[in-house]
């Protein structure tokens, strides 16, 4: 057996090439370089220069383990190991160890200097970044040459030295987004123009598209066979066993984040998630019946050491019985935890009656658990789209709880959850916006326009609030009813705005005024008015205002 110590680098994957050309048995043990792995007393006994790959065969040359490291040595123990991939002519070998040398010495130092300076490094150094970058397109021109007159890089046969390349040049398109090294778009035209002889030209195009993006990654074999197997194991569980699947992501999942996409998941499938409770739950989630069990170190404030403490006095018969205990000299627990189990309903008893109000506003804040069940006008959902729906192109009205904010420079991003998923969508940077509330709002274009938390619908003015409330709408069918009319500036200190109008069938519809029409379109335009428009498009398909006329 052959234990492989690796990561997956271009050095790394050449051994994986040659191992699963071989057909040898092997173990891969992982080593993080991006951890430090490659500096522990262990693997610098098989490794002493700390790096990946290294390998140690159990049946060695003489029988006994053997230790190598070097990619370069490693393949070529391998070949001469199983007497694959290395000609055993003195001439054809001889062709091959250049090759391997060349990419030793040449494609592997020079193309991955290019990618540091290029990528990488902290600070720009223009003399490194030319320096390396001129080296890299002298080696693949070499590397062009030689296959136009060969079928392989070292003649008429796949040999080590093609595994060695290889992994140094498949990711030079995407992952390192050095196409320019090889002049790779200067073919796109030729491509196309040759393959539009046998098919049409558009076809050609997307025949190019994907050749470019395939450029970006290529799966071996065992990384297809191994992401479809792991794909097809995972819908297994989840189709065959729904409940288990679930309560064992909830249960492994550390991140708080994910654990509320687990809990959306499980709600979408129907599987009752129940709150916790300090008579009912475990120190983690259970199963319980056909539904799952919040734990109490679910909750915010209570560590498995406090749940534990709770669950051994336990009965607890009334909520004083429990606040007597909380309050217990040498408890070991405390008031922030008592709090916690009340506000979301964990400690309801007679003496404590449940306040199912008070639940709703703190489930997230507690358990990361959005409240989706808010009382909305009926009628509202016949016009609210869910989150899965969303495209950055286009209006949308949204109903879901604000689950984070991010703010940077000149902009926020505000991330919607309901239970079809969450997406992010960006407003201005002091957003009056607030995590853990339900908003219904209105989006255009990836910007959010307007904004209302759901408790405020009956009593706020916006306007697109206004248009969802019409039962009959007061505007005819060449008409285009205002649902949001935002001013903003542009980079160069122009005024423009952005337009969200209905027609007729209540469909929305994103519009951009540009500078030269903004001072009409200011003068003229109200929210919750309707007006006839005179409306253009871009070479992108933006629409545009062109003209608008009181009705």
């Amino acid at each position: 057996m052959i234990d492989l110590y690796t990561w997956p680098t271009p050095n790394g994957h050449k051994i994986h090439i040659m191992l699963e050309e071989c057909g040898l048995p092997y173990k891969v043990h992982a080593i993080n370089i991006g951890t430090g792995d490659q500096f522990k007393p262990a693997f610098l006994k098989i490794s002493p220069n700390n790096k990946i790959p290294a390998l140690v065969d159990s049946d060695g040359p003489d029988g006994k383990p053997m230790a190598l490291f070097e990619s370069g040595a490693i393949l070529l123990y391998l070949a001469a190991k199983t007497g694959k991939f290395l000609p055993q002519s003195d001439r054809a070998k001889y062709d091959v160890l250049q090759w391997l040398m060349f990419q030793m010495g040449g494609v592997g130092p020079m193309l991955g200097q290019a990618h540091h300076f290029r990528i990488y490094a902290p600070e720009k150094i223009e003399y490194g970044i030319n320096r390396y970058t001129n080296e890299a397109k002298r080696l693949y021109g070499v590397m062009d040459k030689q296959l136009q007159s060969h079928q392989w890089i070292a003649g008429d046969e796949y040999s080590v030295a093609d595994m060695a390349i290889f992994p140094w040049v498949r990711n030079l398109v995407g992952f390192y987004g050095a196409g320019d090294l090889v002049e790779f778009d200067q073919f796109k035209d030729k491509f196309v123009k040759g393959a539009s002889k046998f098919v049409a030209q558009p076809i050609a195009e997307e025949l190019w598209h994907d050749f470019e993006a395939h450029a970006g990654y290529s799966f071996n074999k065992s990384h297809a066979v191994a992401y479809s197997t792991l794909s097809y194991w995972t819908a297994w569980l989840k189709y065959n066993y729904p409940i288990e699947f679930m309560y064992s992501l909830l249960k492994n999942e550390g991140d708080k984040d994910a654990r509320t996409e687990y809990l959306i998941e499980a709600k979408r499938m129907g599987i009752p998630v129940r709150l916790p409770h300090i008579n009912e739950s475990d120190i983690d989630f259970k199963i319980e019946g056909k539904g799952i069990r919040f734990g109490l170190s679910a909750i915010k404030y209570i560590s498995d050491n406090i749940a534990s403490k709770y669950i051994d006095a336990r009965p607890f018969n009334s909520y004083a019985e429990l606040e007597s205990f909380t309050f217990g000299k040498g408890n070991g627990v405390n008031s922030r935890a008592l709090q916690a189990l009340r506000l979301i309903g964990a400690a309801t008893f007679e003496d404590n009656p449940r306040n199912d109000e008070e639940i709703r506003e703190n489930l997230y804040e507690y358990l990361n658990l959005p409240e989706f069940n808010v009382s909305i006008p009926q009628h509202y959902h016949a016009f609210i789209n869910d989150v899965e729906e969303f495209e950055e192109k286009g209006a949308y009205i949204l109903m879901g709880m604000v689950k984070g904010i991010k703010r940077g420079k000149g902009w926020s991003r505000v991330e919607i959850l309901d239970k079809t998923g969450s997406v992010g969508i960006f407003d201005e940077e002091q957003t009056k916006i607030e995590a853990g509330k339900t908003y219904i709002l209105l989006a255009s274009d990836n910007r959010i326009v307007s904004a209302v938390p759901v408790d405020e619908i009956k009593t706020s003015e916006a306007a697109f609030l206004k248009f969802l409330n019409y039962r009959q709408l007061p505007y005819k069918e060449d008409e285009k009813f205002v649902v949001s009319f935002r001013p903003r500036v542009t980079k160069a200190g122009k005024k423009m705005a952005s337009l969200v109008v209905a027609d007729t069938d209540r469909d929305l519809h994103s519009v951009t005024v540009f500078p030269t029409s903004f001072a009409k379109a200011y003068m003229k335009i109200e929210e919750g008015n309707a007006y006839n428009f005179t409306f253009g498009q871009t070479k992108d398909g933006t629409v545009i205002m062109e003209d608008v006329e009181s009705v």
